[in-house]
């Protein structure tokens, strides 16, 4: 009770530093618990040997460098929220880089897919940029939140490559590079609007040329609401726009007005089409039978990270859809043998049949986690991310990233006026 009442009091009392709408006391309170529960579910996660994060909840042993640098960012995060003390977090952080330091590499760079165990590559051996970039990040939030470990974590990072993943002939980056032929896929990351976005901003900051940035497709999504960049609705969803924005402050970019948009354009299909929750992103569907990636939309499937990233342009709306996903099941604890483990949201729901997914992935609680901290802890993962070195090389090489303090205001004046109905949309000029 004493716990639950100081984290309550943290919510309250935390005053939000940016232009960002800020949440009301109800709304702090109810998102403190919610992530506490989401972090114990997250923790639970964590191998017990390697320290890496599992995959999921089924602990079956093997997990990804996405998982790895999420899980990672999450731990200074949970610390911040009063869930965990230093030395806990120091510990956390100090046992997955020692794991990390084991750890085959091409280039600097780990395989995307890992046996938590045995430390080494799974059978698909490939090594993908979308997954390093996420990485990454997670190695640069923690090397600002935790000194200590500078020198260990300039290790695993100092090696990386990133202009090995550049292609000069399009300017774009290899989809992969694959240990067991020697060769890279036949695909690129080409996509302003796609999570591979913090890849491609790391890729700069590292030195790739600027034409890769440059390079990277701008065209518009076809699917309904205010005008979004593609891939949109058909390309994953809601994470593709907006899990760079968990680093990066976007606002008044380019690509931060593309995703608000794209928020408010899920937000008006669930008011327009009487939906009793919204929120679509990429997840593993609620029967367990597949996963809606990719060309995979399913206006059925709804899955709270989708509400938790909205969270990050449009706080109210997505804390009351948090709370619908609860009326609705979401939020109902996981049986673990004879347990039932209050953990926070179930990775997916079907709003027509009711099912709720039988297990949580730790990308999606992670994604929920991080954003939740920085509705609450006053941006502090991307305080960590942002005042690192790596982020000032990527700004200053990237004009959409050079945003004002005015430019920054203007954006959030335009978001409430889209609330408001005095506006159709952001422009994204």
């Amino acid at each position: 009770m004493l716990r639950a009442l100081m984290v309550c009091w943290f919510a309250v009392t935390t005053v939000a530093a940016t232009a960002q709408p800020a949440l009301t006391t109800d709304e702090r309170c109810y998102l403190i618990g919610l992530v506490s529960d989401t972090w114990l579910g997250i923790a639970y996660m964590a191998d017990t040997d390697s320290g890496l994060p599992e995959d999921n909840t089924e602990r079956g042993g093997y997990t990804s460098v996405s998982n790895i640098g999420l899980y990672l960012a999450c731990v200074p995060a949970a610390q911040r929220l009063h869930l965990i003390d230093r030395a806990q977090g120091l510990q956390r952080v100090s046992k997955v880089i020692e794991a990390c330091e084991k750890l085959p590499t091409w280039e600097g760079f780990p395989h995307s897919w890992l046996n938590t165990k045995k430390l080494g590559p799974t059978d698909e051996q490939i090594v993908s940029p979308v997954d390093l970039g996420n990485y990454e990040a997670g190695l640069i939030v923690c090397r600002q939140a935790y000194p200590e470990l500078r020198e260990r974590i300039d290790a695993l990072i100092e090696p990386m490559n990133w202009q090995a993943f550049y292609c000069p002939e399009n300017g774009w980056i290899h989809g992969g590079w694959s240990t067991k032929k020697a060769s890279f896929t036949k695909w690129y990351y080409n996509w302003l609007a796609a999570d591979s976005r913090t890849a491609s901003f790391l890729s700069v900051a590292h030195g790739a040329p600027l034409k890769h940035w440059e390079s990277l497709v701008r065209t518009m999504d076809d699917g309904p609401g205010p005008p979004h960049f593609a891939p949109g609705w058909m390309g994953g969803g809601l994470f593709m726009q907006t899990m760079t924005a968990l680093f990066i402050d976007e606002a008044g970019t380019p690509i931060g007005r593309s995703a608000a948009n794209f928020t408010w354009a899920q937000i008006r299909r669930g008011h327009d089409e009487a939906l009793a929750a919204w929120g679509w992103s990429a997840c593993a569907t609620p029967d367990g039978k597949g996963y809606l990636g990719y060309g995979r939309f399913d206006q059925d499937v709804i899955t709270p990270h989708a509400t938790a990233l909205a969270m990050l342009y449009f706080p109210h709306e997505a804390v009351a859809n948090l709370q619908a996903l609860e009326k609705l099941g979401a939020r109902e604890p996981l049986p673990r043998g004879d347990t039932r483990h209050g953990w926070g949201m179930r990775d997916s729901l079907n709003l027509q049949t009711g099912q709720v997914a039988d297990r949580l992935l730790i990308l999606d609680q992670a994604m929920l986690l991080l954003a939740c901290a920085n509705m609450l802890a006053d941006g502090c993962v991307r305080d960590w991310f942002q005042a690192d070195p790596l982020f000032e090389a990527g700004r200053r090489a990237i004009g959409q990233y050079q945003v004002t303090a005015a430019q920054r205001d203007e954006f959030w004046r335009q978001v409430q006026h889209l609330r408001e109905g005095r506006a159709e949309a952001l422009k994204l000029d």
